[in-house]
Parts: C-alpha cells; structure tokens; sequence
C-alpha cells in the first residue's frame, strides 16, 4: 500500500507540473504520454501487415509466402514487426523525434514496438540484443538527437535485452535526400560493422534490428547483409512504422488538397488541449515538402 501511495502521489505531483508548465510557460514540445492518450492512435494489429515486409494488407492478402509486395522475394531478415503505416498521427510524430529532437516521444513509441515484440513472439529475451540502426556522428551533434538509438532505448526497456551498437555509418547525404531509386540501387551507403577486438560475440543470438522508418528497404538490407557473418541466429527487424502504399497514397491525398508538412510543422499532430493557444502551429498550406 505504501508502494502504490506513493506511485498515486507521483503521478498527481507530475500532472500538477505539467498543468503549471501549459498555463504559464507553454511547451514547446508537449508530453508525450499525453499526446498519445488524447490522440485515439492505436498501433496496428499483427495480422493487419505482412510480417516478411511490413506492408499494410487487406482481408485474405497474407500468405506464408508474403504478400503482393514483396511473395517470391528473398528478404534480409526473419520477421518484421511495425507499429503502423507511415502516415498520419504516426507519421508526424517520427518527424518530430528526428527533426525537433522530442526524444520522451522516441522512447514512449519505442516501448510500445517492444511490446509489440513481445506480442509477436518472434524473439526468446534471453538469448537477444538490439542493434540500432547507426547515424553518424556529425549529424547527431547537428540534430542533437540519435533517434533510432532512442527508439531502440525504449525497446530494450520493455524487452529488458542489451543494446548492443555493432553498426556505424559513415557521414554522407541523408537517406531523405536520395531519389527512391538511387536508394533501391545503392542501398545504404557507408554503413558497416564497428571493429572489437575479440568480436562481438552474438553467434546464436537474435539480434532485433531497430529503426524509426522501413521506405525502400535498402538500409535495412545493406544491415542484415553485413549482420550475418556475426552468426546471429536470426535477425527480426522492428520499425515505428512503414512506408507502403497505404502510407503513399495518404501523402499524395495531403499534397492534392494543397497540404505540404515540412519539420517544422511536425508537432501538427498534437491535440490543441496539449498546447497553448498561441504556440500551437498552423497548418502550412504552403513551404518545404515534408521528408519521407
């Protein structure tokens, strides 16, 4: 009882903050915990998406061979877990984690893909680690934020699993700025597997790749490629959300009713109530078109 007094007390001590912050100071990123209750976002079923590749699926689509994207293809991992289409609420929320560096939201998203994880059954916790997929350290210090490192924080947490950052990349364009076929063929360039001495020790493990978007899919290829010599056992590959078709005509739909997001415009997502009237952003009906 004690225990739980003091858990109630907390958590009405937060509130209180969080009420005094909104009405005198304003957030300039508001709390995530509050973004998603108010939001309504529920992450998608397990049967709602192909688990080869993470695309979305209608009634009946799913085969054991896959689905329409991606049947009679070889893919690099062994399983695929997501928390939704690249599109909407969830879509803006992954903008702002990377571009505005809201990180309580990167890790609040990341222990829900944990628990998405878990539901899945795709990995034993005793033998597992997660691998962040790696930026590069210039573009860290200029973002001020790892994200796919703060999702894979949330994961580990929920997962209770080392995270374990046997890849690095070298510095080079961002992904986003690469036209979708240059990704296809050259995959991601610059990535590789950090040097140890001893190695790094994962041979019969499953190692749960983690990233905050699959688009192309070359990233993420390129990773598994280079994983498999370590002796991994399997490789699950775990993503805030996808990039699919579903996810393509949605930003098609914005951009013919004249609605372009840019990061700026990234916390648009957030219910007016989480935010002070005159901080909250306006929808931009015109500017920069948003990255992928």
């Amino acid at each position: 009882m004690p225990r739980i007094r003091q858990l109630l007390d907390a958590r009405r001590l937060g509130g209180y903050l969080d009420a005094v912050t909104e009405t005198w100071i304003g957030w300039s990123l508001p709390p995530a915990g509050a973004v998603l209750e108010q939001s309504g976002w529920r992450p998608d079923e397990a049967g709602s998406y192909c688990r080869r590749c993470g695309s979305s699926l209608g009634p009946g689509e799913a085969t054991p061979s896959g689905c329409g994207s991606c049947r009679g293809q070889p893919l690099p991992g062994n399983g695929l877990v997501r928390l939704g289409s690249h599109a909407g609420v969830l879509r803006e929320w992954v903008l702002a984690i990377k571009y505005r560096g809201w990180a309580e939201m990167g890790a609040a998203l990341g222990r829900r893909l944990g628990q998405a994880i878990v539901g899945c059954d795709l990995i034993d916790p005793d033998r597992s680690v997660i691998v962040p997929m790696p930026m590069p350290w210039q573009r860290r210090m200029y973002r001020g934020i790892d994200h796919a490192r703060v999702i894979a924080a949330g994961v580990a947490e929920v997962l209770r699993v080392p995270i374990v950052p046997v890849l690095a990349k070298a510095n080079g364009p961002p992904q986003v700025s690469l036209a979708t076929s240059h990704r296809r063929r050259h995959g991601a360039g610059g990535l590789r597997i950090r040097k140890r001495l001893g190695g790094w020790g994962l041979k019969g493990s499953t190692v749960v790749l983690v990233d905050d978007v699959r688009t192309t899919g070359s990233s993420i290829r390129t990773a598994c490629r280079l994983l498999r010599p370590i002796r991994a056992q399997s490789i699950v590959v775990a993503v805030v959300s996808v990039s699919d078709e579903s996810a393509r005509r949605d930003r098609a739909a914005r951009m013919n009713r004249g609605v372009q997001w840019g990061p700026q415009d990234a916390v648009l997502a957030l219910r007016p109530s989480t935010m002070r009237p005159q901080q909250a952003p306006a929808v931009a009906l015109a500017g920069p078109r948003a990255p992928v």
